[in-house]
């Protein structure tokens, strides 16, 4: 008998049913013609654990010596292969991961039927929004080939998988600044066995964006400040607004501090600063995954600097004397 896993396409290598090879011309039916005939009731049945071959012969095995033709039939435990890759398996670290750092995909061909697989293929196309780090593909030396193609943004191996003796092929991909915040990167390794056994593996990596900051009010190097203008920080995402801090030196006192309802933008009133005075301010706080503030378009620290003191003008009544 044999099977396919993928639907007939192919085929693994046939496996032994029969307890013996038996001879078909002992004892050979004949039908109404004079015909040698071996029966029509051949068959097959399964369930998830075995296959039931059935068929017609005139075997002996130990209690048929007339050889007079009979129904065998075989008992085929379903995992009783040649080849078995089901075992392998693809991980990727980290499990989360920041625009433009690498992940490290690695996967495990592992054999667990008897022979070898001569031919194993791998085959592991890059997610999208990544780019393959040129040099990281790697595994054992001396043990088949591999390479990247850039047309097809694929990762590509083959050569034998011993049983007992797993061919670990690793790579790395870089994540494009671009990706978006909790954006999964997923992609699947398709491997063959080479003997008709087709496997697909999946791994997967979550993308955390951290949180900068957009602008501020008053904006760095801004002048002319007014002593009781707030503090104003935009950020780029949600944060977690128990982990802010924020200091400004020197240091008016009387803070406090109000969020808009997304949680990204802060607003923060202090006692009348000094006039004509430099302040220099900073800000830290973590988004929800704990990730602290990173570099943006706005610098964090920032300075700026006050308002002079208002003119004051004096004016006195012009008095008059005499008659003139």
């Amino acid at each position: 008998m044999t099977r396919s896993f993928d639907d007939g396409q192919t085929w693994v290598p046939n496996i032994r049913a029969s307890a013996q090879t038996w001879d078909w011309s002992l004892n050979l039916p004949l039908d109404g013609s004079g015909y040698g005939f071996i029966g029509d009731y051949q068959g097959i049945a399964s369930n998830n654990d075995f296959d039931f071959p059935f068929w017609n012969a005139t075997a002996n095995l130990g209690e048929n010596a007339e050889n007079y033709q009979e129904i065998f039939i075989a008992l085929v435990p379903t995992d009783l292969l040649q080849v078995d890759l089901s075992p392998s398996l693809k991980t990727v670290s980290p499990a989360q991961v920041a625009p433009g750092e690498a992940l490290t995909f690695s996967v495990v061909l592992a054999n667990t039927g008897p022979d070898e697989a001569p031919a194993a293929r791998l085959t592991d196309t890059l997610p999208v929004s990544t780019t393959y780090v040129a040099g990281s593909l790697s595994f054992p030396p001396g043990v088949g080939t591999g390479g990247y193609d850039p047309a097809t943004r694929a990762i590509t191996w083959t050569g034998p998988v011993s049983a007992g003796v797993p061919v670990t092929v690793t790579f790395q991909a870089t994540v494009g600044l671009a990706v978006a915040d909790h954006q999964v990167i997923e992609n699947v390794a398709h491997i063959a066995d080479g003997a008709g056994g087709l496997y697909e593996r999946t791994a997967a990596a979550e993308v955390l964006v951290a949180p900068f900051v957009v602008s501020t009010s008053p904006g760095d190097g801004e002048s002319g400040v007014p002593v009781g203008a707030p503090l104003v920080v935009t950020f780029s995402a949600p944060v977690v607004a128990a982990t802010l801090h924020y200091t400004t030196t020197p240091d008016p006192g009387g803070w406090s501090a109000t969020w808009s309802p997304d949680y990204t933008v802060v607003t923060l009133v202090h006692s009348p600063l000094a006039y004509l005075e430099v302040y220099t301010a900073r800000v830290t706080v973590e988004d929800a995954e704990g990730q602290a503030l990173v570099p943006g378009p706005a610098p964090n620290p920032w300075t700026f600097s006050t308002q002079g003191p208002p003119t004051r003008r004096l004016y006195l009544p012009l008095v008059r004397k005499g008659g003139g």
